[in-house]
């Protein structure tokens, strides 16, 4: 409680901030080149690396913000998140390969439909903090298969980062 006492303003001031990210007003942070941890791929609009990061933290900052007694930015988290998880699944759900996009900008229309195989790192985060999870169960049974049958057996050595939709290397 003392930690969360301490740092909770700055964690409210960078949500803040990250929500001034958020250019097409969709409720989710923007990516423009590499500005993002996957570097190697310039990007642009949504990307679900980011996004699924971005989901299971408004979860954790909603909790904050009610442990700390600040109803008004609880609401507002749950408020960005229920618009952020509609946006991902309208702006970055790939039916024809059952996962993500690795980035839509609907604004431009660029987009890549590359298979990237960390698409589910803000759910693993989201449980690992005791939340029931923040994609549809039956979105992260499709993805899964989709990394098995093309990021999996795509090497001998692990999980391929980035593969393309008909199994050959981005």
């Amino acid at each position: 409680d003392m930690i969360l006492d301490e740092w909770y303003p700055s964690v409210k001031a960078a949500l803040k901030f990250m929500f001034t990210v958020d250019k097409d007003g969709d409720g989710l942070p923007d990516v423009h080149g590499a500005n993002h941890y996957l570097d190697g791929w310039p990007m642009e609009g949504a990307a679900p690396h980011v996004s699924t990061y971005w989901l299971a933290t408004l979860r954790i900052a909603e909790r904050m913000a009610q442990m700390q007694g600040d109803a008004a930015f609880a609401k507002e988290c749950r408020s960005w998140y229920d618009k952020a998880s509609q946006s991902i699944e309208q702006k970055l759900w790939n039916p024809e390969v059952g996962s993500y996009l690795l980035y839509h900008d609907t604004a431009t229309g660029k987009k890549s439909d590359t298979v990237i195989c960390d698409q589910l790192m803000g759910e693993m985060h989201a449980r690992l903090l005791g939340f029931s999870g923040i994609l549809p169960p039956e979105r992260i049974k499709m993805v899964l298969s989709t990394l098995e049958r093309l990021n999996y057996a795509a090497t001998p050595y692990g999980i391929r980062l980035a593969t393309r939709p008909d199994g050959s290397e981005d």
